[in-house]
């Protein structure tokens, strides 16, 4: 009998880098093979470069990990017309090929950012249904296209039930392989702001209030959910589940003064309150489908992988440049 195959799409992105990493300790055996996909293999928003791969693989299982995201280097050139429709297409191409080939299981991604910027308290999977309106302020364009493969994952299980599909949605999920950009997800973005204060000597500027709440998910807790589902025997659809990490919520500031002590940065931090970036979300969501889909679940913790990242990924990168 011969293994079952795990395509990953974007294997060259932070979340498939750490797929890459993780996956194979496991699956790479007698019961799974991992094909993994990047940009440079093909290109997914051409539906022919996608049906070449499915033809060649006939995958049992997708995880769809790539296309373009705000706070990505590689979107720094695109306009918001031209993120949202790569990703739609992207996305089309990838549901479409997965009914064609029959796969077992399609695992998606997508952003808490898409339930807008006034959430009710107890919030659920249903508030981003289709006949729901969201308020969105930046990165519209990707978070237009978030909304938007929310849209044609519902249809496309409507349509069909030989392809099982769940969409993780995340909050700030971090850990190694992370660009470390000034205007990224929210902890390299801190890291590389104090990094770079710290070595000029400067105090530091946040767009926001401290008092924003962040909830952090570890992206190796976020593959392990993938193994997870991977191993379930399914006989329904599941969709969307939120993913939330109640030890994880966070003050900005907090967070800031986390990553300050852990970099020994000892100047003054101050923050932009008059800015975009504020914010009033309320972190309490309804965890009943996650607690459902994923029994048992468990989150890292916080602090020792805020110190793990600075010191396995970013003081790594810094000594490399150095060296070159």
């Amino acid at each position: 009998m011969s293994n079952k195959k795990i395509l990953i799409l974007g294997s060259n992105g932070f979340i498939g880098k750490n797929l890459k990493q993780n996956l194979k300790k496991i699956y790479n055996n007698e019961n799974y093979d991992c094909i993994y996909v990047s940009r440079t293999v093909a290109d997914i928003k051409n539906h022919d470069e996608l049906e070449r791969v499915m033809l060649k693989e006939r995958p049992n299982i997708i995880i769809h990990a790539c296309g373009l995201v705000g706070s990505s280097l590689l979107n720094k050139e695109k306009n918001e017309y031209d993120t949202f429709n790569e990703n739609i297409l992207i996305t089309s191409n990838i549901l479409d090929c997965a009914n064609q080939f029959k796969v077992d299981k399609l695992i998606l991604f997508s952003t808490y950012r898409m339930f807008g910027d006034d959430i009710r308290e107890n919030y659920d999977e249903t508030d981003i249904g289709m006949n729901k309106e969201t308020h969105i302020k930046n990165n519209f364009g990707y978070l237009l296209s978030k909304k938007m493969q929310n849209i044609q994952m519902e249809l496309f299980m409507k349509s069909q039930n030989q392809t099982k599909v769940v969409c993780l949605i995340m909050p700030n999920i971090f850990g190694e392989n992370d660009c470390f950009i000034p205007n990224g997800r929210i902890v390299p973005s801190i890291f590389y702001k104090i990094l770079n204060a710290k070595e000029k000597g400067e105090n530091i500027l946040i767009d926001g209030s401290p008092k924003n709440q962040v909830n952090l998910i570890y992206v190796g807790d976020i593959i392990k959910m993938v193994e997870t589902f991977i191993e379930q025997k399914r006989e329904e659809h599941i969709g969307n589940v939120i993913i939330f990490n109640k030890s994880g919520t966070l003050e900005v500031g907090e967070l800031a003064n986390k990553i300050a002590k852990i970099v020994g940065y000892n100047n003054s931090i101050y923050f932009n309150e008059t800015t975009k970036y504020n914010s009033t979300n309320i972190m309490k969501p309804n965890l009943a489908k996650m607690n459902q889909v994923f029994p048992g679940v468990e989150f890292s913790e916080i602090d020792d992988l805020l110190k793990k990242v600075y010191l396995n990924d970013i003081l790594f990168k810094k000594c490399a440049n150095q060296q070159n």
